[in-house]
């Protein structure tokens, strides 16, 4: 954490709920550092996979885009941990991966709403 001109770490929390373990607020003020959090999966191959397990007959692709309850749960959880050192949130991971920009947009949008629910 003792990086010059870094101010602000990014973890994956969303598809690997484990790495909130690994920083802490203490971390973050002892190191004058603050945390964006990933709060909406992106691991589209995994989503995937995950409705052809439920045996989904026909794919929509609106069902890969975690509902805001969800999303706005992990963001309170991150809120809860780092306090004011949480200062941006949003997907894991880029969404190049996804069909179409449509559905992109549309997990974006849920992002946003499931914040601005808190």
């Amino acid at each position: 954490m003792e990086v010059r001109g870094l101010d602000v770490i990014s973890i994956e929390y969303a598809s690997s709920p484990k790495n909130l373990e690994y920083v802490s607020k203490s971390m973050l003020e002892k190191a004058d550092k603050y945390i964006r959090v990933g709060t909406v999966r992106t691991d589209i191959d995994t989503l995937m996979a995950e409705l052809y397990e439920k045996d989904f007959k026909k794919l929509d692709y609106v069902h890969l885009v975690e509902d805001k309850q969800t999303i706005r749960r992990r963001f309170e959880k991150a809120r809860e941990k780092f306090g004011e050192r949480l200062t941006f949130t949003g997907p894991d991971c880029g969404l190049g991966g996804w069909p179409s920009q449509e559905i992109a947009q549309l997990l974006l949008r849920r992002a946003v709403e499931a914040v601005k629910m808190f």
